[in-house]
């Protein structure tokens, strides 16, 4: 059975993303370290630092294989979201060829605690 993405949300309090598999695992990846570029016509440069807000309308898109932020026009795959793992998790996935069992999400608490919520 392949793994794929089955639900993500925005985490504000710690500006983490929760990606949860059809493994049942769940990946913690840190927003501020994903890669946001923006076009300028010629080239790309680093995009602004997004909002909660901004960040808080997430989906899965790509039939399961990526996420994506359609209010700051950013989608990320689940290599780019992988990558973001320990060097020796990585190892781990590779030695397994795609059947790694990835890291269980620690730190959520059950809902947004602040002004910010994404929860509907």
């Amino acid at each position: 059975m392949e793994n794929k993405i089955t639900a993500v949300r925005y985490i504000p309090e710690t500006r983490e993303l929760e990606v949860s598999f059809s493994s049942g695992d769940r990946l913690g990846c840190p927003v501020d370290a994903l890669e946001m570029l923006t076009g300028t016509g010629s080239a790309f440069v680093q995009a602004p630092r997004p909002s909660d807000e901004q960040l808080c309308n997430v989906r899965v898109w790509a039939g399961g294989y990526a996420v994506d932020f359609p209010d700051i026009q950013q989608n990320f795959d689940l290599d780019e979201l992988m990558a973001l793992l320990p060097i020796e998790r990585q190892i781990e996935r590779s030695m397994h060829s795609g059947s790694a069992r990835l890291p269980r999400f620690r730190g959520l608490g059950s809902q947004c605690n602040n002004d910010i919520s994404c929860e509907s």
